[in-house]
Formats: structure tokens, C-alpha cells, sequence
């Protein structure tokens, strides 16, 4: 009997054949489920990746673009800075000759005044020469 209650515990726990045709059927089921979810899933999965490449294509198209503006608005004000200072060198060059001009003058100028401290030394020895002359003219005459 004991040989028989092992054979009655295995059929006892021995599904029938219905049951593990059942058991089958719904496992189909299950894994038709799985495999339709599985196809949504990866195609809602490259819905969102192909979404997600066009957003990052256009952000990359627009910084682009901007990185663009923005090189051709400083290449611009570049251009501008250097006519500016174009201008500047040729405006501080007209300053330096009329500087050197105004240096020109001033030694000539200097060298008049010389000229004419001179003459005013020489009128006042005249001067001297003359009041001497006439002190002792009247000098003389009083005599």
C-alpha cells in the first residue's frame, strides 16, 4: 500500500488533461499579451525616440543659427572697432604734426624774443650811454 499511496499522491497532484490543456490555452493567451504589449511598447519607445532626435536636431539647428548670428553681429562691430580706430590713428597723426608745427613756432618765437632782449639790452646802454652824456652836458653847462 505504500508503493500505492505514492502512485495516488503523484496522480493526485498530476494535473488532468484537461486542466494542462487549460493551463496551456491561457498561457497562449498570456504570452499573445505580452508579445502585442511588447510591440506597442517598442513602438511607442521609437515614437518617443524619433520625437525625441527631432527636438534635438531643431534645438542644435537653433543654436546654430544663433551661434551663427551672433559670430556675423561680432565680425560686424569688429569691422566697426577697427574703422574707429582707423580714424583715431588718423585724427592722433594730424595732432602730432600740428604739434610739431606748434613746436616749430614756439622756437622761433624764441629765438625773436632773444633777438629782442638783445635790441632792449643794447637800448638801454644806449639809454645809459645818453643820460650819462646829458648829466654831464648839464654838468657842464651849470658850470
Amino acid at each position: 500500500m505504500v508503493g500505492n499511496g505514492k502512485d495516488l499522491l503523484k496522480i493526485q497532484n498530476k494535473p488532468s488533461e484537461q486542466q494542462q490543456l487549460k493551463n496551456k490555452l491561457q498561457l497562449d493567451k498570456i504570452g499573445v499579451v505580452i508579445e502585442q504589449n511588447s510591440k506597442q511598447f517598442t513602438s511607442h519607445n521609437e515614437g518617443l525616440n524619433e520625437s525625441i532626435s527631432v527636438m534635438v536636431k531643431q534645438s542644435l539647428d537653433l543654436a546654430f543659427k544663433n551661434i551663427n548670428s551672433n559670430m556675423r553681429q561680432m565680425k560686424n562691430e569688429i569691422i566697426g572697432l577697427d574703422q574707429q580706430a582707423g580714424e583715431l590713428d588718423t585724427k592722433i597723426d594730424g595732432l602730432e604734426s600740428k604739434v610739431d608745427g606748434i613746436d616749430v613756432q614756439v622756437k622761433g618765437l624764441d629765438s625773436k624774443v632773444n633777438g629782442l632782449d638783445t635790441k632792449v639790452i643794447k637800448i638801454q646802454d644806449d639809454m645809459e650811454f645818453i643820460k650819462l652824456s646829458l648829466t654831464q652836458i648839464l654838468q657842464k653847462y651849470n658850470q
